[in-house]
């Protein structure tokens, strides 16, 4: 897919006046919402954060921005979309792109999203009639009470996923370049492998295993995925 992939939190913020009642965010890779400006943050505002790309030899990615305070993406409120093209051909998580979320002061909103290495930027404008209405604002507000247990685990449902995800592609690149591996590594062994951590992955839910539970899996798998390059 062409989504959006996060780094580790790198984000800066200048908040001055007025409130935005929802977060802000776009949507990442794993369908959720990453925060970039939390509710009731005073405006005007700026935002930035640095993403990458979630595929090897990416080329373009799909910016989707929303409001609301849902782990998902899907379940809160889609502000607008657009696409950055021209990102250089490299592997997963090398290249860099900004995204800004700018706020003025009436509630008008710019996003730009630029390919640091490039300089190829695209731009959205979201004006406030695109914004929620008071309506969908409360059942928004009220979904995200009943169901803040329910997200609270996703989250870590998602962190959990992520993590077995990103060792799947770590050893898969391994064993195509045998970056680290020695002459007799068993390739053979090394798929086995991952077809059972990709099965892992799909059965990671929030009706499964413990996240506790989940943490040792995690372990396991690391220690044997060391043992296989």
């Amino acid at each position: 897919h062409r989504d959006l992939h996060s780094f580790p939190t790198r984000r800066s913020s200048d908040l001055l006046v007025d409130c935005i009642p929802f977060s802000l965010g776009v949507k990442v890779a794993n369908g959720s919402m990453s925060v970039m400006h939390p509710r009731n943050f005073a405006i005007p505002s700026t935002s930035k954060e640095i993403y990458t790309t979630a595929c090897d030899n990416q080329e373009s990615v799909h910016v989707q921005v929303y409001e609301g305070e849902r782990v998902l993406a899907m379940d809160n409120h889609l502000l607008g979309t657009f696409e950055l093209k021209g990102i250089a051909p490299a592997p997963r998580g090398e290249p860099e792109i900004e995204v800004v979320i700018q706020v003025d002061d009436n509630g008008l909103m710019n996003i730009t999203a630029t390919d640091l290495k490039s300089g190829n930027n695209q731009k959205l404008v979201v004006t406030s009639d695109k914004r929620i209405s008071r309506e969908d604002m409360n059942k928004m507000i009220n979904d995200a009470k009943n169901f803040s247990e329910y997200d609270k685990q996703l989250r870590q449902v998602l962190k959990v996923r992520n993590e077995l995800e990103t060792l799947v592609y770590q050893i898969r690149h391994n064993v195509r370049t045998c970056q680290g591996c020695t002459q007799n590594v068993n390739k053979e062994r090394c798929i086995n492998f991952l077809e059972e951590v990709i099965k892992e992955i799909y059965s990671v839910s929030v009706y499964g295993p413990t996240i506790e539970s989940l943490s040792v899996t995690i372990d396991k798998y690391k220690q044997i995925g060391r043992a296989h390059v």
